[in-house]
């Protein structure tokens, strides 16, 4: 009987450490939110002055990196 209650224990141990595991996880990515919120603004080429997108490396016009 002993035997049946420690592989009952050692089962229910099992499953929480699963759904801790699986919470923590669900809570992390939560407050994390998602990857694709970049934040984009407005950035000007320091050669000509143009706008352009800050998730660009480098101006459309004159290629100047920022």
């Amino acid at each position: 009987m002993s035997d049946k209650k420690d592989l009952m224990d050692e089962q229910l141990k099992f499953a929480t450490d699963i759904a801790y595991k699986k919470m923590v996880q669900t809570a992390s990515v939560q407050f994390a939110g998602p990857k694709s919120s970049a934040v984009s603004g407005v950035v000007f080429c320091r050669n000509c002055g143009n706008q352009y997108d800050s998730t660009h490396t480098v101006c459309s016009s004159y290629k100047t990196p920022r």
